[in-house]
């Protein structure tokens, strides 16, 4: 039988002749139209039912589909307030490292929500959610805000639905967000849920203890209390197995409501909060790995003074280890001799991923610096519509004493090598 790819690339050509085609994960088809607009539709429904067939047969299906759901979507001349809803979906979902903000025509309506997971408004169809692009909230005249407002209020006038249910085959429990159905992860987006027990608890355990959240594929996530060792030990390696196994898995960690926020879990002496943090660094590094720099867009974000384009650095390293970007830079005279006063010259410096550390090299040699001292340091800049999250060094070069304020908050490079 034909891999569903080619099935989706001649249904696309059918109903989309004018338009460059992309068909990625087997079942997500992207389109770029004539006019510069985007799209993208998810065929998971016309794949399995059309499993089977044969080939022909299985292209009509999903031309049928692909036809039915385009000629009503297309047909929406005003912002149907009361079908949007959420969607969270890991960073490299997104087709451009810039956040659709609604300048930049045919993105994804999108923002970031937590750790390299973002929020997408999209309009509910009966077997589909449809994500709505800058383009169609240009010609509805919508404030991206107000979508995004009205997805979520959408989502709580649905309710909070939940069930205690086995995770996969592990033999354990716990509480399953259930509904509404296709949103289950959407409840992310509202981290004051997960600041208690919800409902009822799988596995009772004695005292207090803080909610872990597992958003392990985007219809599935589930809640444990931090004390219920057993179960997390089977959820974070059910979560890993899903990541690593089904391309509709989201994120193979956990998170835990911290200061109002949900955060990546992390607790001082505890192996689990450990695995679950080394799972998270191949998760990271997928999400940066994902994007797809494009030029146009990349000229978008220009140093204030030069004007030059600021180039994305690489994560470093690979699986498990520390997530690191190594940056070679050029040294210049103290500050006050004809530069500025935040470690650089200006002049288009590159941006940075967020990683746990800064592996900088120059004619003086190499130091390994942690995230948040380099950022005190040389005063990195958050650029703001960036997803995954990014950061802008003004420059390419630093000045020699901010060189040795970062050889005095350099680490032993063998950190590197280590898990």
């Amino acid at each position: 039988m034909a891999p569903y790819d080619d099935v989706l690339l001649a249904a696309a050509r059918q109903v989309f002749p004018d338009s460059e085609i992309t068909v990625a994960d087997a079942i997500r088809l992207r389109l770029r139209h004539h006019d510069g607009g985007r799209a993208e539709y998810w065929c998971s429904i016309p794949e399995q039912e059309s499993r089977g067939l044969p080939f022909e047969e299985r292209v009509r299906m999903t031309v049928d589909y692909l036809r039915a759901f385009t000629i009503e979507h297309e047909r929406l001349e005003e912002a149907p307030w009361e079908r949007l809803m959420p969607l969270v979906r890991p960073a490299g979902f997104l087709r451009s490292p810039l956040v659709a903000g609604g300048s930049i025509n045919g993105l994804v309506v999108a923002r970031p929500l937590v750790d390299h997971l973002v929020e997408i408004v999209g309009v509910d169809y009966p077997d589909v959610t449809s994500p709505v692009t800058t383009t169609r909230a240009e010609a509805w005249r919508a404030p991206v805000d107000r979508l995004h407002v009205a997805a979520r209020n959408n989502l709580l006038l649905s309710g909070l639905q939940t069930e205690i249910l086995a995770i996969g085959a592990t033999g354990e429990g716990a509480v399953h967000i259930v509904g509404p159905r296709g949103y289950e992860t959407s409840w992310l987006a509202f981290p004051e849920v997960f600041a208690r027990p919800i409902g009822a608890v799988a596995n009772p355990v004695p005292g207090e203890s803080r909610q872990l959240v597992f958003p392990v594929a985007r219809n599935e996530m589930f809640v444990l209390p931090e004390a219920d060792e057993a179960a997390i030990a089977a959820a974070l390696g059910y979560s890993g197995s899903r990541y690593f196994n089904d391309r509709r898995a989201m994120a193979p960690f956990a998170l835990v409501h911290e200061g109002g926020a949900l955060v990546p879990w992390r607790r001082s002496g505890s192996p689990l909060a450990r695995g679950s943090w080394l799972q998270r660094r191949r998760f990271v590094r997928d999400q940066y790995a994902a994007q797809v720099d494009r030029p146009a867009e990349a000229r978008r974000l220009q140093d204030d003074a030069s004007g030059r384009a600021a180039a994305p650095l690489p994560v470093a390293g690979h699986g498990i280890l520390p997530t690191s970007t190594v940056v070679a830079v050029g040294l210049r005279g103290r500050r006050g001799a004809g530069g500025d006063s935040d470690g650089g010259v200006r002049g288009g410096g590159p941006l940075l991923p967020q990683v746990e550390y800064l592996d900088l090299r120059s004619e003086r040699g190499r130091v390994v610096v942690p995230w948040q001292q380099a950022v005190y340091v040389l005063r990195l800049r958050l650029v703001r519509g960036r997803i995954p999250v990014q950061w802008a060094m003004r420059a390419w070069t630093v000045h020699r004493d901010v060189w040795e304020r970062l050889r005095l908050a350099a680490v032993d490079p063998e950190v590197l090598e280590r898990e």
